[in-house]
């Protein structure tokens, strides 16, 4: 089951990628409202495949490694296929105009993550969660939307020149600790007051 949300996760971010690529062939791209449209994919995708967003899976249990592995794996070769077939779509990914620092990411991460968690506990059954990808629209995809094994997928399959290996591997590597940290934080203060 972890390595079919793992899969159904990836095929989310890859087809949010993909769409990018496609809709710049169509003239000159608005980043603004390529990202917009990214985000809609990526959060359209999650909710038909009946999947929880990446942002609400653990880091801390082994088991949903397989998931995290299976999402990172699929991702990036995904990904590369879609950048080689799409190189709009590295462009994208890349855009100078978005700020590159190690703190949004690592931010991010935590944000998405406690925001997930603390809906959840609230609102269980309410597809809230996928707002959650369209509060950050305007630079979740550019860090691939904030979840690490995406992120990762991104780095190696669509390098770009100002993000160098060395630091996107440590940047991933926060990205991790800061999501278990935000769910962590969600559960104490969300659940003491239950």
């Amino acid at each position: 089951m972890r390595l079919i949300e793992g899969a159904a996760s990836a095929a989310a971010f890859i087809a949010a990628v993909a769409s990018v690529g496609f809709l710049s062939r169509f003239g000159q791209p608005n980043t603004l409202g390529l990202a917009l449209v990214s985000t809609l994919i990526v959060a359209g995708a999650e909710g038909m495949l009946h999947v929880p967003a990446p942002f609400e899976a653990r880091f801390s249990p082994s088991v949903d490694w397989w998931r995290h592995g299976a999402d990172f794996g699929l991702g990036a070769v995904g990904l590369w296929a879609v950048v080689s077939a799409l190189p709009a779509s590295r462009d994208f990914l890349c855009e100078p105009l978005v700020p590159w620092r190690i703190s949004i990411a690592v931010f991010g991460a935590f944000a998405m993550n406690w925001l997930a968690r603390a809906v959840a506990l609230r609102a269980p059954k309410e597809p809230v969660s996928l707002f959650i990808f369209l509060a950050f629209f305007w630079i979740a995809p550019f860090y691939g939307f904030f979840h690490a094994p995406w992120f990762l997928a991104q780095t190696i399959a669509s390098a770009c020149a100002d993000r160098p290996l060395a630091q996107s591997l440590i940047t991933a590597a926060g990205m991790v600790i800061a999501a278990e940290v935000g769910r962590r934080l969600a559960d104490w203060l969300f659940r003491a007051e239950a």
